[in-house]
């Protein structure tokens, strides 16, 4: 990923994991809340939500990126 995890073998699961989440329409739902740890509204558990879809597919892109360079 981001800092060079990607590779590691134990982020083998992580797709598979992530892609499970996902919803019918191809959004992803909130399913818990940090109300300790956040001063915001983020929407309500179990419904798609904008903020959850963008991290899930920020995550994909970056475990599906090529990591080598081109040239």
């Amino acid at each position: 990923m981001a800092l060079g995890y990607g590779a590691d073998p134990r982020m083998a699961g992580l797709l598979d994991f992530i892609l499970s989440k996902q919803v019918q329409s191809g959004k992803w739902a909130m399913e818990c809340h940090y109300t300790e740890k956040t001063w915001g509204n983020y929407g309500k558990l179990g419904q798609v939500n904008k903020w959850v879809s963008l991290l899930a597919l920020r995550a994909l892109k970056a475990l599906t990126r090529d990591p080598s360079p081109v040239l």
